[in-house]
């Protein structure tokens, strides 16, 4: 495992390290104050997390039920999943990997939890689809309501142009046959969001995955997640990371790029 690199913003601290070409290790402490309910939205990246759950400390939403799990537990996390969690004051540590690789086949294409028995740090990506294969009593956690076959269509097309900038939310809405305000509604009836917030929190995970791993410049990143305006790149990633954007700026070369290969 590389050296590893930290993040610190408002209310955590993130520790960041490189375990193999293309996946990401983090350890995460984060301080809530106040009780909140937050929405995870995440882009090409797949992740699996592991924390140790204080009982009543976190809940997931999905389809009009609150799950609630304490001890040991593990989420896998696909590409272009919607997690809505509830969580509680006080302090949270967790462990997680963030990876592009390709995920293989016969793994959930949804969201899922599993209870663990301990600490299981899975040392490569192998291992990592190993333990998600054999993850036993496991259950979705996957953000979904009353998705219909427009919401279920407009989150694809959102997924696969949200980082086009000329491509906008009226114009999914035009291809839909369905006005702005109706894809809006049915969108977050579905997921519990909005199809431009959708966006912009897709546009946000892929910045601070791209700022983490390329180093490219905040303001290249910013372009080539979508965003036009520097000034609305920089809220939107305040708002949702709760850090500036060059917090995550730290270059840790997970595609075997060396430090005079950086792009300046």
């Amino acid at each position: 495992m590389t050296e590893k690199s930290r993040v610190t913003a408002n209310s955590y601290t993130s520790d960041f390290s490189v375990i193999e070409p293309g996946l990401l290790f983090f350890e995460r402490e984060h301080l809530r104050k106040k009780p909140s309910r937050e929405i995870d939205v995440f882009a090409n990246t797949w992740s699996l997390g592991i924390a140790n759950v204080q009982p009543n400390a976190l809940a997931v939403h999905r389809r009009g039920s609150i799950i609630r799990k304490s001890g040991w537990w593990a989420t896998f996390i696909p590409p272009f999943s919607i997690i809505d969690w509830e969580l509680e004051p006080g302090f949270l540590c967790w462990k997680g990997y963030l990876s592009t690789l390709p995920l293989p086949l016969d793994l959930p294409e949804q969201a899922i939890a599993f209870p663990l028995r301990g600490d299981t740090l899975p040392p490569s990506a192998n291992s990592i689809y190993e333990l998600v294969r054999h993850a036993s009593e496991a259950f979705a956690i996957n953000k979904e309501e009353q998705v219909s076959s427009v919401a279920r269509k407009a989150k694809t097309m959102i997924d696969d142009t949200f980082s086009d900038h000329e491509v906008t939310v009226l114009d999914v809405a035009n291809l839909l046959e369905v006005s702005h305000s109706f894809l809006a509604r049915t969108f977050r009836r579905a997921f519990g969001l909005t199809p431009v917030s959708y966006r912009n929190k897709l546009r946000v995970f892929e910045a601070m995955r791209l700022l983490l791993e390329s180093g490219s410049t905040v303001t290249e990143v910013s372009h080539e997640v979508g965003f036009g305006d520097m000034a609305r790149f920089s809220k939107q990633f305040r708002s949702q990371m709760n850090a500036k954007p060059s917090a995550f700026s730290i270059d840790m070369a997970i595609n075997g790029r060396s430090e005079d290969e950086k792009v300046s």
